[in-house]
C-alpha cells in the first residue's frame, strides 16, 4: 500500500505496514498517469539519475493518489513560501 502525506510518499508492505521504501516530497521530480499506473519520477542527493517508481492499480485508486499527491506537494510549496515571506520580513 501507499500512504502520501506532506511528510512524503511511503510504499509499505500491506500486512505488516512496514515502511518498505519512502520518498520525501522534494525528491520527487514529476510525475504522470497512465491509464492505471502513477509514474513517480524521483532523485534523492545520492542519485546521479532520476529514477521511476512505477504505481500501479484500478483507475479510482490512481486519481486518488495523484489528487492526493498534488495537493500535498501545493500545500508544502505553500508552507514553504509562508515561511520564507516570515524570514523576509525579519
Amino acid at each position: 500500500s501507499v500512504q502520501i502525506g506532506l511528510d512524503g510518499l511511503k510504499v509499505t508492505e500491506a500486512n505488516s505496514g512496514r515502511a518498505m521504501r519512502s520518498y520525501e516530497l522534494s525528491h520527487i521530480s514529476r510525475w504522470q498517469s497512465r491509464g492505471n499506473d502513477l509514474l513517480l519520477y524521483t532523485r534523492t542527493p545520492v542519485d546521479l539519475e532520476e529514477r521511476r517508481l512505477t504505481l500501479q492499480g484500478d483507475e479510482h485508486t490512481i486519481r486518488s493518489a495523484l489528487d492526493t499527491l498534488t495537493c500535498s506537494c501545493m500545500q508544502l510549496a505553500e508552507l514553504l513560501q509562508s515561511k520564507q515571506s516570515t524570514v523576509d520580513q525579519e
